[in-house]
Formats: C-alpha cells, structure tokens, sequence
C-alpha cells in the first residue's frame, strides 16, 4: 500500500498543483504524526471538528473516522482536490478564509494551520467558544505563546493564550513529516478553554488592553500607561492617577516582568468606576 508521500505525488500529479508559499503550505505526510493529532483531541461521535487548512484531506480523512467536520479551503485547486476525493456525508467544506468567516456551530479545532496565521488565528481562538484545540505550530511558535515572565519571547500574545487556555505542548513533528520541509520543527499544541489566572469582565477589551500595554514591555509599568494613557482614558475609562489607583512596587516594574495574574488585576483595577 502507498504512503501518504506517494499518494501527494500522485493527487500533485491528477491536479496539476504543487505547494505554494502564497499560503504557506507543507502537507503533512505522516500517517503516524496524524493518528497521533487525532487522539490528542479525544474525539467523540457527537463532536463537531473544524480544520482550518485541509489541504490534501489527510488529516480530514483521519478525523471522519470518529466525527464530523467542517473544513475550510481557500486554495481553489485543493478545494477541486477535496470536493472530489472526499465523499463523506459528515464532511462540510467551505471555501472560505477561516480568518474572516462566520463559523459554524462547533465543539473542536483540529488542524495543521499555514503558519504565516500562527498569531493571527492565536487572536481569533482567544474570541470563541470551544472546548479543546489540537493544533500544530512552528516550534518557536509554540515555545512563544508558553513563555513566561522574563523571557525575551514573553508577548502580548504569550500572555492573551495563557489567560484564555491550558496550553500542553505536545510531541515534536521532525521537518521531514512535510512535504515540502519546512525550514524548522512543529509542535503538536492542545488548548483547552480555561481560565487559571482570574477572570475579567470585557475580554475583547482585554485583549486589546494587553496589546497595548506590551507595545512598550521593555518600559516600567508607570511609563507604559503613561504612553497608553489616551487609551486608557477613552477605552477604560480610567481617569484617575495611576500612582494613587496602583500599587507603588508594581507600577515600578517592567511591563514584561509581570506575571499574567498581575496583569489580569491591574486591568481589572483600571476599569473599576
């Protein structure tokens, strides 16, 4: 029986495609490293699965095994390519940016996205409601949404995944798992909606106040909300001074010394009326 890496070969081949940095695309050609995806996610009959990115079906195929999914395909070939190869009445493909659709009813993501979105699609994920992701990322990628306090990666981004899920990472993916390789390891990472660090009210509002904030992360918290300041004020509505509001030790802090439980709080007391 063929492997995955014939079986690409051949539907490059019926289809006249082949890769294209246009949408960063590497598929998949470990049948090993797909089971694998697949049982990290704990699938069950009643789930509903997104995939943003099916690309040649693989995965998809690997998925309809247990239940049923939506998939999302902008290339216009590979769509042609899934419309015909994938004949599963549990299958939906749209041919849709997943970025900007109106998405469906939903209980998991499961996907081997491109990943010029890694951040883009981390942003959207922070804004809906699902149980569990299991998604492969490019290892620096991985390791930059798990930094913590200190680290030179610790980002607006690090600390939005951190509030919003539990984030596992998972086994490594060898570059040699795709075709073509990519230029570095992946990384199989499962999210899972939680929230271990407090909770606040707005979390749109959040999200954009910690973007903000880590525009200046190298500065002392008292000097990035003094940049912010007119941000503050119109968004927050916080008109007070920040030194008679916050504590004086945090305030004299740097922005990425501070722990996302700290940053929860501060938020949380910059929006007290």
């Amino acid at each position: 029986m063929p492997g995955l890496s014939e079986e690409l070969q051949s539907l490059m081949g019926k289809y006249r495609f082949r890769p294209g940095r246009r949408f960063s695309q590497n598929f998949m050609i470990s049948q090993e490293a797909i089971e694998g995806i697949v049982s990290e996610a704990r699938l069950s009959k009643s789930d509903i699965v997104l995939e943003i990115g099916c690309g040649t079906g693989f995965l998809t195929r690997e998925l309809l095994k247990h239940c049923r999914v939506v998939g999302f395909e902008i290339d216009e070939r590979l769509f042609a390519l899934l419309d015909a190869e994938i004949k599963d009445e549990n299958f939906t493909l749209r041919k849709e940016d997943f970025l900007n659709a109106k998405l469906p009813k939903f209980s998991k993501i499961v996907s081997t996205p491109p990943y010029g979105i890694s951040t883009q699609l981390m942003h959207l994920l922070f804004m809906l409601d699902f149980k569990l992701a299991v998604l492969v990322f490019e290892n620096a990628f991985a390791e930059k949404i798990t930094a913590f306090a200190g680290l030179r990666d610790y980002c607006a981004t690090a600390v939005l995944s951190q509030y919003f899920f539990r984030i596992e990472l998972l086994q490594a993916v060898p570059a040699d798992s795709f075709f073509p390789k990519p230029p570095n390891p992946s990384r199989v990472v499962r999210f899972e909606s939680a929230r271990e660090h407090g909770k606040v009210a707005e979390e749109q509002l959040f999200a954009d106040f910690v973007c903000e904030l880590f525009r200046h992360k190298n500065k002392n918290l008292s000097n990035s909300l003094d940049y912010s300041k007119a941000w503050i004020v119109e968004n927050l509505k916080f008109k007070e001074e920040f030194s008679k509001a916050l504590e004086e030790k945090l305030l004299g802090r740097k922005v990425n010394l501070l722990e996302v439980k700290e940053i929860v709080k501060l938020f949380n007391a910059l929006c007290k009326k």
